[in-house]
């Protein structure tokens, strides 16, 4: 099947209300969603393994110096909370002129790329993204630049992150690293589509199911659907 880069983000979006994340991390979901999907990773293996584990343990925050860490009570963050999070502290401070890294082991790494992606979209702010000890991503405005295979990158289970504002010796260290063309990528997407394997994109529509109601008139009063009457 093949979706196009809006019903991709909407679906997933939903798809989040309903495996329980709040309103403002479902938003964030479907805009991560859209760019694995635009760049060419497998983006509904990723999403299905974040949604269905997407757990509600409370994130916490220690510091030690300018390395802030992200932790729950037992196992690794979901990353659908905690890299949204971790990237709006790196996004703060390098506008207060005081630049942090956040670490957080994560059960989809592969999702922390993504979110500083779209971190780095709206904010203007370079990112670096690692996992494990591999720089993997840098990532400014429109552009980004992934370094390794996204294969392997979203293979990735349950390991660290670190995210903070790159810095001119993160372009030395990434000399070894492929390049893919992440702007062709995205513009045969815009362009084609993206296609989807049907069992996966399935088991996210059921989590986008949840956010429905029953078609009846009690609903309907409530304000569901289009109204009691067509014009409505």
């Amino acid at each position: 099947m093949t979706l196009s880069l809006n019903e991709i983000e909407v679906t997933v979006r939903k798809a989040a209300l309903g495996s329980g994340l709040p309103l403002g991390l479902a938003e964030e979901a479907g805009a991560v969603a859209a760019w694995l999907a635009a760049v060419g990773f497998p983006v509904e293996d990723l999403m299905v393994s974040a949604l269905e584990h997407s757990n509600d343990e409370a994130l916490l925050l220690s510091r030690a110096g300018a390395i802030y860490r992200l932790t729950t009570n037992g196992g690794a963050c979901a990353a659908l909370r905690a890299a949204p999070s971790a990237c709006d502290l790196v996004v703060a401070a390098a506008r207060s002129g005081k630049p942090i890294a956040v670490e957080a082991a994560m059960d989809v790494p592969a999702l922390a790329v993504a979110q500083a992606a779209v971190a780095a979209r709206e904010s203007g702010v370079e990112i670096a993204v690692w996992i494990g000890e591999t720089l993997v991503a840098r990532l400014v405005g429109e552009s980004a630049i992934l370094f390794g295979d996204m294969t392997e990158l979203a293979a990735l289970r349950s390991l660290p992150v670190r995210i903070r504002i790159a810095q001119d010796r993160d372009r030395l260290e990434s000399r070894k690293f492929a390049r893919p063309d992440l702007i062709a990528a995205r513009d045969l997407a815009l362009k084609d589509g993206v296609r989807m394997e049907p069992s996966s994109w399935e088991r996210i529509r059921s989590l986008a199911a949840r956010t429905l109601v029953p078609a009846t008139m009690h609903s309907r009063e409530r304000g569901a659907g289009a109204g009691l009457i067509d014009t409505d």
